[in-house]
């Protein structure tokens, strides 16, 4: 069995359990066991198998046993274990994605977390004894030396919490501990706490979603936020499977009197939805905005040949063209939805760095989520000048917009510079270094907590990002990103969200156009307020654009009902009357609409198209003739008022007005018209030119213009045309074109 077909036979074993088909779920695991020849999990799958079927027995036999449920939810979840831990034992024997080949190195090497630790909190003493050292006076070749050990020994730290599946009760109290050690710096904790949700994600354990849970009453914001959204991510992927712990619940349970928790939950799950339009403003930045910037200076798509070291800083000063170029162009519009998007926290810098990814230092995963640290050994030498280092560096740090894997690939990217070049920004950056320390200290007096939380939380989440589509590994992991991320509707969480909090999320989805999430929600909160005539509006809405009209009316119906008479109500109701094709409702809609905003042009034209499509021509002329009075060169009134002409055999009074469009910009559809109400006239040699004139703008030609020419032929029959006619006349046009 190869290892693909183990994956699949664990997520098919998974769906089972879900949906509680124990039978079935122990033949399926019988299968998984034929691989293994593992008597220890086959005595376990017998004692679960046969606990099942006394249960199953004393049931039939009518025995009430008070513990049958406890028992019936025991026998699933350690179904589920067993399930993994077959699958874990198949897949490390010769699966060689880097979850297995770091954790067959760990069991090689015999290392434990103990045994890194120890090595790390030794190099963690001598680096604070190296800094006193330095302040001497002394080389600091010693603390560069230890800080390339200790990140070593993080990595290391990571990969074993990260790959330390079924890991013993030791090795988890040890992870507990290393987050009450002082000495331990906040980066390294941060990381556990990722390397701890992977670990989850991979397989899941109750004794570290526990660790998370506790971790979220820590004193530290970038522990907590770390820890609610890699709790959030376990529970939303095991959703089935925690309900069968009352141990969990229970925890969750005491969560959700925090209001800390309840407002973190809150702002991840509508960061959560914001990241799924990452995709969609990194298309737009990549195919729409920066191809037209790089119009503005046709040099900046050249390699330029000048001496780089002789570049005058002033020539890159600000050009006023630009700013009209930018304004004729659509791109000031564009970069300013951008910005809006970026204040309300969206992942706009995605087009920007994803092709910064490529350094050494994002081969190693932990990388990816590691907190940013001005003093890591990749990027501290980033100028000779340490000063100037620091002063670049600590405005990189504060920047609130950029991720940590992003500022990572800025520092990155800045050594790639000639010395020079850096040497230039680092004397500007020491100079502005002052002000900015004043302007952030400034902000940060002003800044609220939850903000502060909301920062911390929106920039990890696009550290996870970045990871799950940019790594290079990144098909080797389940990209969390690729599901809707719903706490709202997660069964432990759901109650999480009153109904300001739901109306908030909804509004979100609703604007970012996930209709389907929004009505869901629109429906729950219907149920708390019955008589709100906006969400009914807004369930009538998604109902539309989800193309589910006859509940768009309901819904539109309900909300006419409590508030008569809305102008929108009844433009929207109309329309979906006329999508399911009952004009005569339509009309009576458009009738009373036009009550309140009468003359208005686009409801009066949709009136004549009601009355056009029950063939009623007189009526639809009256309303189309009134457009023409109203607006003389409105050419959509022009085209149904000369095919209702046609229609009525005022074929005269048909020609006038295709005559007008003939004159304009007449489309192939306006050159059969033409050539229809031509022939009817008798000018057959004219009907001819245009039939021609048609077929040849046509892209597929001879077919397309035989459809269409042959759609209309009863309408040519009822204006007096004879049916042989009419194929002779096809012949006729596409004569010359076989």
């Amino acid at each position: 069995m190869d290892n693909k077909t183990i994956k699949n036979k664990r997520s098919h074993i998974i769906g089972l359990l879900e949906n509680k088909r124990l039978k079935s779920v122990f033949q399926a695991i019988k299968e998984l066991l034929s691989e293994l020849s593992d008597w220890h999990y086959n005595d376990k799958l017998e004692e679960i198998e046969n606990g099942y079927k006394y249960m199953l027995q004393y049931m039939q036999q009518g025995v009430i046993d008070p513990m049958q449920r406890n028992l019936y939810r025991k026998f699933i979840s350690e179904s589920y274990i067993i399930n993994d831990k077959i699958t874990d034992k198949l897949l490390l024997k010769d699966d060689y994605n880097q979850y297995y080949t770091k954790r067959r190195y760990f069991l090689s090497q015999a290392d434990c977390i103990n045994s890194i630790y120890k090595r790390l909190d030794k190099d963690l003493a001598n680096i604070s004894l190296a800094e006193i050292i330095e302040e001497n006076g002394d080389s600091n070749n010693q603390k560069n030396h230890l800080r390339v050990n200790i990140e070593h020994e993080t990595d290391n730290l990571f990969n074993y919490v990260w790959t330390s599946y079924n890991c013993s009760g030791d090795d988890e109290s040890k992870i507990v501990s290393l987050f009450d050690d002082i000495i331990i710096p906040l980066n390294i904790k941060a990381l556990l706490i990722s390397a701890l949700t992977l670990s989850l994600l991979q397989y899941y354990e109750e004794q570290k979603l526990i660790i998370l849970l506790s971790l979220i009453n820590n004193d530290n914001d970038i522990i907590r936020q770390r820890a609610i959204i890699g709790a959030l991510l376990t529970i939303l992927k095991y959703e089935k499977r925690l309900e069968l712990s009352e141990n969990i619940k229970s925890r969750i349970c005491e969560l959700k009197q925090n209001s800390y928790f309840i407002n973190s939950v809150i702002t991840i799950q509508t960061q959560f939805i914001r990241s799924r339009e990452t995709d969609k403003i990194t298309k737009k930045m990549n195919e729409e905005i920066i191809p037209e910037m790089l119009k503005m200076n046709p040099s900046l798509n050249k390699k330029n040949t000048d001496d780089i070291h002789s570049l005058d800083m002033s020539d890159l000063d600000y050009n006023p063209e630009w700013e009209e170029y930018l304004k004729e162009s659509g791109i000031s519009k564009k970069l300013k939805e951008i910005s809006e998007l970026q204040l309300e926290g969206a992942d706009v810098l995605m087009s920007t760095f994803s092709n910064l990814k490529g350094f050494s230092f994002f081969t190693k995963i932990s990388n990816w989520f590691l907190p940013f640290d001005k003093n890591n050994s990749f990027i501290c030498d980033l100028f000779a000048n340490k000063v100037s280092s620091d002063a670049f560096l600590s405005i990189i740090d504060s920047s609130r917009f950029m991720c940590n894997s992003d500022k990572y690939s800025f520092c990155l990217s800045m050594l790639q510079l000639p010395e020079q070049q850096r040497t230039i920004m680092s004397d500007q950056f020491a100079e502005q270094n002052n002000q900015m320390k004043e302007i952030e200290k400034a902000e940060d007096s002003l800044l609220p907590q939850q903000n502060r939380s909301e920062i911390i939380s929106n920039q990890y989440l696009q550290d996870l990002y970045r990871f799950y589509k940019l790594n290079y590994h990144k098909n080797e992991f389940e990209d969390i990103f690729n599901t809707t991320l719903s706490i709202y509707s997660n069964n432990l969480l759901s109650d999480v969200f009153d109904q300001d909090s739901l109306y908030l999320v909804a509004e979100l989805l609703f604007k970012k156009k996930y209709y389907k999430e929004a009505l869901s929600i629109y429906q729950k909160l219907l149920v708390l307020n019955n008589s709100d005539y906006s969400l009914y509006q807004k369930i009538g809405y998604c109902y539309q654009e989800l193309g589910e009209y006859k509940d768009a009316i309901q819904a539109y119906i309900n909300s006419d009902i409590i508030k008569k008479d809305s102008p929108w109500t009844l433009r929207r109701l109309a329309n979906c009357y006329r999508f399911i094709k009952d004009y005569s409702s339509a009309i009576n809609i458009y009738k009373r609409y036009l009550v309140l905003k009468p003359d208005t042009l686009s409801v009066e034209l949709s009136l004549g198209h009601c009355y056009l499509d029950l063939k009623n021509y007189e009526q639809a002329l009256i309303h189309y003739y009134k457009i023409e009075y109203l607006e003389p060169n409105n050419i959509r009134s022009h085209r149904p008022i000369a095919w209702c002409s046609f229609k009525l055999q005022k074929f005269e009074q048909a020609e006038k007005f295709y005559n007008i469009i003939l004159d304009t910009n007449p489309t192939s559809t306006d050159l059969i018209n033409a050539g229809h109400n031509l022939w009817a006239l008798g000018k057959v040699d004219k009907a001819i030119s245009l039939y021609k004139k048609s077929l040849r703008e046509l892209p597929d030609k001879i077919n397309q213009f035989s459809e269409l020419f042959l759609s209309d032929k009863h309408d040519l029959i009822e204006a007096g045309i004879e049916e042989d006619d009419i194929y002779i006349m096809l012949d006729q046009v596409i004569d010359n074109e076989l």
